[in-house]
């Protein structure tokens, strides 16, 4: 995988945490086809009648959203690697949070 992430943003050095960082970052659209299915099923139902347009295109593109911030990760590697690292960090993150959210919302746990 790093060196096909490595041909396409052109470049032979980046070190490996990087490239790691990047990867996990992007495992979120492995689910974008169950995501995607489950919200335009979900159109109709009352609760989920407050989603605006922007959110559903949100939701639709997500992957889109994703493989932006990898790339931007790659470019600014050589201005800020604090920068780079925080770009996938933040992705990861929200990861959690969304499972923890979850989790707390599937188990009633208050």
């Amino acid at each position: 995988m790093p060196k096909i992430i490595n041909s396409i943003f052109g470049k032979n050095d980046f070190p490996g945490w990087i490239i790691d960082l990047n990867c996990i970052s992007l495992i979120g659209i492995v689910m974008w086809p169950i995501i995607c299915l489950v919200s335009y099923a979900r159109l109709g139902d009352s609760e989920f009648a407050q989603l605006s347009k922007l959110e559903y295109l949100l939701i639709i593109f997500y992957p889109l959203i994703l493989i932006i911030i990898t790339a931007l990760s790659f470019k600014l590697f050589n201005f800020s690697k604090i920068i780079a690292a925080i770009l996938p960090v933040i992705v990861i993150l929200f990861y959690f949070f969304r499972i923890y959210r979850s989790l707390i919302y599937h188990f009633n746990v208050e």
